[in-house]
């Protein structure tokens, strides 16, 4: 019994804290025949770590969330872990809502939105993999990698795209980095053409590895320095062919490592569930998101959004993660993150 305790009856004890404090919230579950311990019981028997329940709650109790809203949450993440997806992007943006306040229907859209983008990443490695008669799982930390590339300016239709011509020679990773360069360019207003050929050849190069992270950079300050798209692209294509380095091309464009030092950063480590700023306006049922590369409207984000990085990143009003209307405030397939 002193063990059961250890595990569950932390987490009762703040559902019960829950829904003691916040009466009109415990008669709404009641109405909706959703009770909180009952919704933290069957989170835990299908595999949601304690802990992370715990902290959700404890979270909730600390902002003053309703019970019926917790138990909402709680019972989305039971759904996540039965679907056999990561948990730790849908908890974050559970968490981030609630410390800044946001509605809970603007949380809840958030979370339906970033479900349907990993669930779109999942089918769509799944069935690119099948035409090439390849194994169909994923690691759980690249199908985070490569989903919330769709929060980065990453449209669903680049998506398939690039995962259709990236796999299976590419890995994962490189794929991610092509994504989120892709996303970058775009966000830059770089030339919709140039942008895809200059993908194209690294898949077919396998060049973006994590040490060619720097090459939008160094294509964004170049286009920022008034070199036309057409010759950045000419440099770019033949770094690539010979496998140069992000360096030799900024000598050959004429960039320097101030040009550099305000340009928008490419960070696939965002990607892999750690913790983003990205969700909406405190007491608002929006969520916010920002771009990766974009030079003009915020930060390069993570997940439907995220927090700047030297004022980089292309992020709108609210209504969609970037390339199909997702979490944050983004546009279909446009640049945010």
């Amino acid at each position: 019994m002193a063990r059961r305790f250890k595990r569950h009856g932390l987490g009762l004890f703040f559902a019960s804290l829950l829904v003691l404090s916040d009466p009109q919230g415990a008669a709404l579950s009641q109405v909706n025949k959703v009770d909180l311990p009952t919704v933290v019981k069957e989170a835990q028997q299908a595999g949601v770590p304690t802990v992370t329940v715990n902290q959700l709650l404890s979270l909730g109790y600390e902002n003053q969330v309703e019970s019926s809203a917790m138990a909402g949450y709680i019972q989305f993440l039971t759904e996540i872990q039965r679907e056999k997806l990561p948990l730790e992007p849908f908890v974050n943006k559970i968490e981030e809502g609630m410390a800044k306040r946001v509605s809970p229907q603007g949380i809840h859209h958030a979370l339906m939105k970033k479900r349907e983008d990993y669930r779109f990443t999942q089918s769509t490695v799944k069935e690119t993999l099948k035409k090439h008669k390849r194994e169909q799982t994923i690691p759980s930390e690249d199908l985070v990698r490569l989903s919330e590339t769709l929060s980065c300016g990453i449209s669903r239709e680049n998506l398939h795209f690039y995962v259709e011509h990236g796999l299976p020679s590419s890995s994962y990773q490189h794929l991610a980095i092509t994504l989120d360069s892709v996303a970058t360019l775009e966000q830059n207003r770089f030339d919709p053409d140039m942008t895809k050929k200059i993908a194209l050849a690294a898949i077919k190069q396998d060049y973006f590895s994590p040490e060619k992270k720097d090459f939008s950079r160094v294509a964004v300050a170049a286009k920022k320095k008034g070199v036309p798209d057409a010759k950045i692209t000419s440099v770019a294509l033949e770094t690539i062919q010979k496998h140069g380095s992000p360096k030799d091309m900024a000598l050959r464009l004429g960039v320097k490592a101030e040009d550099l030092a305000h340009g928008p950063v490419m960070d696939t480590t965002r990607h892999q569930g750690a913790k983003r700023h990205d969700v909406g306006k405190p007491g608002s049922g929006e969520v916010e998101s920002h771009g990766p590369g974009g030079s003009e409207h915020g930060g390069h984000g993570g997940s439907e959004g995220g927090h700047g990085d030297s004022g980089s990143g292309g992020g709108h009003d609210s209504g969609g993660d970037h390339g199909g209307g997702h979490d944050g405030g983004g546009h279909d397939g446009g640049g945010k993150n």
